[in-house]
């Protein structure tokens, strides 16, 4: 299962060579589709229909090596905000533009004896950018990655190739220019680029190219840079031509190898098909960039910045509207159900509080707001309660009740109602004779709690042979 794809184009003067590029877990690469194709016409049909490339598909395209210019420099820092800073003063005065007309960056090449950070920066005039940016849009094209192909060139020396000597050279040699990079123990140490096609007369190899080559390798010898390469290994068209190869491999002692993907990284780029692998070493070189977070070389920076407009985003907006609609749905489903769950429990509560209501207050003929009606005659019979309790300890209901049932036998008088309202008390009973009742006043009459007893009903009931009583009786309250 692939995480994503890069698309890597490098778009030369006679070809247009696009390598798709799969990456996997593990850093696991793998070149999938590839074309070569004869002019930029049939690109447009490619990317749409061979590979179905999508708004979200990075892609990188190379920049011609002839419009940069490329300089080493020492710094005694390396964070890449302040190498970017200062590289167009660095280079400002080798070049025939100022600081504000140029876009930067750069490769690090490894730490000087002194401590120095080397760089191979690079630079190009903002209207070169600007040129190439309106061509590519012009085919359809708003790149991710703008990158020199020099640049991409050496990114492969740093994928490590198998077998390679410590010093070894890379030769790009296309139909109007040749990029050259020398590298020392798998760092580009020097590149360049050289305009001048590979093809002289009869199909063989031109001889002021190979001079030119030659030179570049014993000049950077005698300055130190790098030592006379143990092996140069070749990409482009110049491996298939068996005459100019043949010439170009006689012209020194050096070793002279095609360049194969298959020799990279260790072998770990694997290749799903077939291929000329010499055609594709610079777009594979330009899909590869990020992979190894070496250097700033993306020329897209500044006012040239990648900024994907809506239609890259198309289909990630869609994607998160329908998420965002469908979990509006969801939700919405979810609390009507909960309401309705909810509002049939809040009948049933309501049903049965409405029940208890009528068990608790029968005499209540209309119910409107059964627990509204409930706290105010809670409150009422609460506050008639606080008044009774609230009046002298001598006179209280307790005390009284205690008063009143002491004062005779249970066995000849029997209580059988009492109301108290006020300071007025209504008792009812029986007895077993009258004078038990009269012995019963005369004993409240003479309680402290009791200022006055009357005796105003009584009478012998023949069914029960008791004499039923009422007496009316006023509570001290001082």
């Amino acid at each position: 299962m692939w995480r994503r794809r890069i698309i890597g184009i490098e778009m030369g003067s006679s070809s247009v060579k696009v390598v798709e590029l799969l990456l996997g877990a593990g850093r696991r690469k793998t070149i999938g589709r590839t074309a070569l194709l004869q002019g930029t016409g049939e690109l447009g049909e490619f990317l749409k229909g061979e590979l179905k490339l999508k708004p979200s598909d990075p892609i990188h395209v190379g920049f011609p090596s002839e419009k940069v210019a490329v300089h080493p420099v020492s710094l005694p820092f390396e964070k890449p905000s302040r190498v970017l800073q200062t590289l167009p003063y660095e280079l400002e005065g080798d070049l025939p533009f100022s600081p504000e007309e140029m876009v930067v960056g750069y490769i690090p090449t490894g730490v000087k004896w002194d401590g120095q950070n080397q760089f191979l920066a690079f630079a190009v005039p903002v209207e070169a950018v600007e040129e190439n940016l309106r061509g590519l849009k012009a085919l359809g094209l708003d790149p991710r990655v703008l990158e020199p192909e020099l640049v991409a060139l050496a990114r492969l020396a740093g994928e490590g190739i198998s077998g390679a000597p410590p010093s070894f050279a890379l030769l790009d040699m296309g139909s109007s220019k040749t990029n050259l990079v020398l590298c020392r123990d798998g760092s580009p140490v020097y590149m360049r680029c050289i305009p001048s096609q590979w093809e002289g007369e009869g199909e063989s190899i031109s001889p002021e190219l190979t001079r030119e080559i030659e030179r570049t390798f014993r000049s950077v010898t005698f300055r130190g840079e790098a030592s006379w390469p143990g092996a140069i290994y070749v990409c482009g068209g110049i491996v298939e031509n068996e005459k100019a190869w043949t010439i170009l491999k006689g012209l020194w002692d050096t070793p002279v190898e095609p360049m194969r993907i298959s020799m990279m990284a260790g072998g770990r780029i694997c290749i799903s098909a077939e291929i000329p692998e010499h055609r594709f070493c610079i777009a594979l070189g330009l899909a590869l960039h990020g992979t190894d977070g070496k250097g700033v070389s993306n020329l897209r920076t500044g006012i040239f910045e990648y900024r994907p407009g809506l239609g890259a985003m198309k289909k990630k907006v869609a994607l998160g509207t329908a998420s965002i609609l469908l979990g509006l749905a969801t939700g919405l489903a979810w609390l009507e159900a909960e309401v309705d769950v909810r509002q049939r429990k809040l009948d049933a509560l309501q049903k049965e509080t409405r029940a208890i209501f009528r068990k608790a207050f029968p005499e209540v003929t209309q119910i409107v707001d059964p627990v509204l009606q409930m706290q105010r005659l809670l409150e009422e019979k609460k506050a008639r309660h606080l008044t009774l309790l609230a009046q002298d300890p001598k006179t209280t209901v307790i005390e009284l009740l205690r008063e009143l049932s002491v004062k005779e036998q249970a066995r000849t008088l029997r209580i059988t109602e009492l109301d108290l309202t006020g300071d007025s008390i209504n008792i009812r009973g029986e007895a077993t004779s009258y004078d038990v009742i009269e012995k019963a006043k005369n004993h409240w009459s003479a309680s402290s709690m009791i200022e006055s007893v009357e005796v105003k009903n009584a009478k012998k009931n023949p069914k029960s042979n008791l004499w039923d009583f009422q007496c009316t009786a006023k509570r001290k309250t001082s």
